[in-house]
């Protein structure tokens, strides 16, 4: 496989620096990464309002960087994906990512599947229970063993791209109420950007 070509040094200084044009963080396979820098890039990221997408996904990362990436995520109000997937976290470091998010309003894509040590049913259980209160979230990257969570998941993922779907179509309607409203009422941006989320949600 193509290795990855992200300079680590220089991807770290350009979150610190809120560098607007730096959208998407990918540490995937980088095999020489230490853990230590992977927490200072969650570190990094608390703050940072311009990437959007987060992968550290095969970096061996454990449940120090877990907990560090859930800390990030209670006050992140950018990132929309995170793939921290095949790596060495536990259910206690699934658990802390998992806690972080009745109170995040902008990841909609969470994915932690093949990790070294396995969740176990009690944390599936947890897992679904606090994800009940997220209203964002609408893919999980995640192979339940139990099927009760994996039904109950399925049902909140629905449920969320239904509210999303229903947002949409009101900004929508909203949106075409003020272009019959007079002339300087509307922003074109507002309308340009309306128009475009509603086409991405359609392709879900």
């Amino acid at each position: 496989p193509q290795s990855n070509p992200t300079v680590v040094d220089e991807a770290l200084q350009r979150v610190l620096s809120n560098d607007s044009e730096l959208t998407e963080v990918n540490l995937n396979n980088i095999d020489d990464i230490s853990q230590d820098t992977l927490i200072r890039f969650a570190e990094a990221l608390r703050t940072n309002t311009h990437v959007r997408v987060f992968s550290l996904a095969n970096t061996r990362a454990d449940d120090p960087v877990a907990l560090a990436i859930a800390k990030m995520l209670k006050e992140n109000s950018s990132i929309t994906s995170l793939n921290i997937e095949s790596n060495y976290v536990s259910g206690k470091g699934v658990m802390a990512l998992v806690q972080a998010l009745p109170g995040n309003n902008t990841l909609t894509e969470l994915r932690f599947h093949n990790q070294r040590h396995m969740c176990g049913g009690q944390v599936e259980m947890e897992m679904v229970k606090i994800l009940r209160e997220n209203c964002t979230l609408i893919k999980l990257g995640y192979q339940f063993n139990l099927p009760g969570p994996r039904m109950s998941m399925t049902g909140i993922l629905t449920r969320n791209q239904d509210r999303q779907r229903q947002k949409r179509l009101q900004e929508q309607r909203q949106q075409q109420q003020q272009q019959g409203a007079p002339e300087g009422a509307v922003n074109p941006r507002t309308t340009v950007l309306v128009t475009t989320e509603s086409r991405e949600i359609g392709l879900l």
